[in-house]
C-alpha cells in the first residue's frame, strides 16, 4: 500500500492539514516545518493523489499542448522547449496529436478538459472547424501557435511567414532562378495562406513564378504552364532563409525550383 497523507503527517510530526498547506505551497508554513514534511514525504516515496488534488484545488498543475504532427521538427522542438519552461514551474505537460484531423482534434479537447488541464497550447488542424473557438474557451487559458481562429480571445504567437517567403524569393533569384513553384500548405491555417499571398505579390513580375499547388494538389491559375509533376526532388539550400525553407535544384540540372516553408 502506498504511503497516505496522515501517515506522512504522524512521521513528519504535524498536522493532516499542515502537510496539505505545504503540499499546495500556501504561506504560513515556517520553513522549518516545511523542509521536515517535505524530507519525510522523500522519505516515504509518497505521491499526492493528483486527481483528488485536482479536484480539491480546481488545477492540476498540467498544461495541454496539441500540435497537428509532432513528428515535425519545428513542432518537436516547441514542444521540448515548452516542457523545460513548464517543468522549472511545478507544472506537467500532455502532448497530443492531432494527426490534421480536426475530428480528432476535438476529441483531444473534450479529454484534455475533463483532465482539468490549467492551459492550452495548440496548433490548430484547421482554422475553419466548426464551434472550434467554441471548443477553446472552455480552457482558463490558450495560446495558438500560428494559427488565427475567428472569434476566438485566444492570445497567439505567429510567425513572420510574409518576410520568410519574400527572404526565400529573393535568394532564388539571386541564384538565377526562374521558374519557381509554390507548395502550399492547408489554405485553413494562416501562415500557409500567408505564404501564398507573398508568393503571389513578389512572383507578379516575374515570368513563370505563378505555379502554386494547394492542399488539394490542384494548380492556380498563372503565367506558367508547368504541371507539377516536372519538379524534381530538391535539395535543400545551405542559405535559406531562416524564417522559410528555400530548396533548389543542382546547377548542374535545371528545372523547376520548390520554394516551400517548414509548417
Amino acid at each position: 500500500m502506498p504511503p497516505t497523507i496522515r501517515e506522512v503527517a504522524e512521521r513528519a510530526g504535524v498536522s493532516v492539514s499542515t502537510v496539505s498547506r505545504v503540499l499546495n505551497e500556501y504561506p504560513f508554513v515556517s520553513e522549518e516545518t516545511r523542509r521536515r514534511v517535505l524530507e519525510t514525504m522523500q522519505e516515504l516515496e509518497y505521491r499526492p493523489d493528483v486527481a483528488a488534488r485536482s479536484m480539491r484545488t480546481g488545477t492540476s498543475r498540467a498544461v495541454g499542448l496539441v500540435f497537428s504532427d509532432i513528428s515535425n521538427p519545428l513542432f518537436s522542438a516547441m514542444a521540448k522547449g515548452a516542457d523545460s519552461v513548464l517543468h522549472a514551474k511545478g507544472y506537467s505537460l500532455v502532448l497530443a496529436n492531432s494527426q490534421s484531423d480536426p475530428e480528432r482534434e476535438a476529441e483531444l479537447l473534450s479529454a484534455l478538459r475533463q483532465r482539468r488541464v490549467d492551459g492550452l497550447v495548440i496548433a490548430v488542424a484547421d482554422e475553419r472547424a466548426p464551434s472550434l473557438a467554441e471548443r477553446l474557451s472552455g480552457f482558463p487559458a490558450c495560446v495558438l501557435v500560428d494559427r488565427n481562429v475567428s472569434g476566438s480571445r485566444a492570445d497567439s504567437v505567429c510567425s513572420e511567414h510574409a518576410q520568410g517567403m519574400a527572404e526565400a524569393l529573393e535568394h532564388l533569384a539571386r541564384l538565377g532562378h526562374r521558374r519557381v513553384a509554390l507548395i502550399a500548405g492547408s489554405q485553413g491555417q494562416l501562415g500557409s495562406r500567408a505564404r501564398v499571398v507573398a508568393f503571389r505579390r513578389h512572383a507578379a513580375p516575374q515570368k513563370g513564378w505563378a505555379l502554386v499547388i494547394d492542399e488539394d494538389g490542384s494548380t492556380a491559375t498563372g503565367t506558367s504552364s508547368a504541371p507539377a509533376s516536372s519538379a524534381a526532388r530538391p535539395a535543400i539550400s545551405p542559405r535559406a532563409s531562416s524564417s522559410a525553407w528555400s530548396t533548389r535544384r543542382p546547377r548542374s540540372s535545371p528545372g523547376t525550383t520548390s520554394s516551400r516553408s517548414a509548417s
